[in-house]
């Protein structure tokens, strides 16, 4: 079955001219299937591939796989199925199971960069606070920007003050 799974261009040829699965399974199996696939129809949200292969090899039943094409080749994102009768080989009691496992950096990729807080800017008045005009520092808040008074003093006299101090 490895065959199948393979990346191959020849052993794809190959694996296309091998039967379905479906023509050996028994009935129990093929009962399933025919009640997965009539379930799958009323919702359609699966689509069921005859020739899926998942690495584990105690899989039994139902192998399955979400694939997403936003990943390019990389596309299966969770994968699993049942392993009734796993651990019966082990040596111990007949217990139905079923795992399935996650590519999280996978899914990660899947889920778009959120948005960052506002970044904050900082305002400060020079000079006097003019007559009637808008102060731009509310008008920017009101458009959703995060804004804080860096300075509340007389910027122009501190600026006089340092450029003094540099001359002396």
């Amino acid at each position: 079955m490895r065959i199948l799974d393979s990346k191959e261009e020849s052993d794809g040829r190959v694996s296309l001219e091998a039967p379905p699965f479906e023509e050996f399974l028994n009935t129990a199996s093929r009962d399933f299937l025919h009640s997965a696939r009539r379930a799958r129809c009323a919702r359609d949200l699966v689509s069921a591939q005859s020739r899926l292969v998942r690495g584990l090899d105690y899989y039994t039943h139902t192998a399955f796989e979400f694939v997403t094409s936003d990943l390019g080749a990389q596309g299966t994102v969770i994968g699993g199925g049942r392993y009734d009768g796993l651990i019966e080989m082990m040596g111990g009691p007949a217990t139905p199971g079923v795992g399935w496992a996650a590519g999280i950096e996978r899914l990660a990729m899947l889920i778009e960069e959120p948005r960052g807080p506002p970044r904050p800017i900082a305002g400060c008045r020079s000079g006097s606070r003019g007559s009637g005009g808008a102060d731009p520092r509310q008008t920017l808040r009101n458009n959703g920007c995060a804004v804080d008074l860096g300075y509340s003093g007389n910027v122009a006299a501190v600026c006089d003050e340092r450029t003094a101090s540099t001359r002396v």
